[in-house]
């Protein structure tokens, strides 16, 4: 699929891949899930997630070599056995048959009470850290669903490893990890199969400038987070992104 790509396009592009891949270097989430929405408007879903997918594993490539030493290699394998097996086995042969409107608002609302609830007792120095429960696993493998069905696995994955990881960097780290897995796989897939539109190619090369200013803003900005206020912002985005996926 080809589509002609005019100045106008670009600049909002550059505009929306700019702030998503500021975000994500700060959180370690939600470039896709921020930018899907506004990105639609200008190009079909073709053309942008190859796109998304290639930036979102370069840049988990970036913190990944500046921060390798600080990934929680449990929580990583976890998240890799239960979302990236057992939840995309359980997307692609059950959740996919399922209406995606009622599955995306009941995700939405359930990260947006979830979240909320989190900000409460974190106001109220009520955590426990470290603390994960039985059901809390049930997170990752539904992540792994979500992402296999509809693309939006990233929230309900962050919001398991929140609730043992209270790292900045330990917790961006772990995500980049699994991005690196996950984005790494959909872009073989989709070369092997279907194949790579020239038009994602000629945006990759176009667009890489918005993304890596964003990027080095984000690191800027990153350093001015303690980890009181990184955890608060973690949730902050959670309930932002749940909005956007129903849209």
């Amino acid at each position: 699929m080809e589509i002609e790509l005019t100045g106008k396009i670009l600049v909002l592009l550059s505009v929306i891949l700019f702030f998503g891949y500021f975000e994500q270097q700060v959180t370690g989430f939600g470039a896709t899930v921020f930018c899907l929405p506004f990105a639609l408007l200008l190009i079909p879903r073709e053309i942008f997630t190859p796109v998304g997918w290639f930036f979102t594993l370069a840049q988990s490539v970036y913190i990944l070599i500046r921060q390798r030493n600080k990934i929680n290699k449990r929580m990583l394998l976890i998240s890799l056995l239960l979302a990236g097996t057992l939840g995309t086995i359980i997307g692609y042969t059950i959740v996919a048959s399922f209406p995606s409107k009622p599955l995306k608002i009941g995700l939405a609302v359930f990260i947006i009470a979830h979240s909320s609830l989190s900000i409460f007792h974190s106001r109220r120095k009520n955590v426990t850290q470290g603390k994960l429960r039985l059901w809390h696993y049930i997170f990752p493998v539904g992540s792994g669903a979500m992402q296999a069905s509809y693309g939006i696995g990233g929230p309900l994955l962050v919001a398991f490893l929140s609730k043992s990881i209270f790292d900045k960097d330990e917790l961006r780290s772990t995500l980049a990890g699994y991005w690196i897995f996950l984005n790494g796989f959909l872009l073989t897939q989709s070369m092997l199969t279907t194949g790579i539109p020239c038009t994602a190619l000629k945006l990759w090369a176009i667009l890489t400038p918005a993304v890596v200013l964003g990027m080095i803003t984000g690191n800027i900005a990153l350093k001015k987070i303690n980890s009181e206020h990184f955890g608060l912002l973690i949730n902050i985005v959670l309930i932002f992104s749940s909005l956007l996926m129903v849209i």
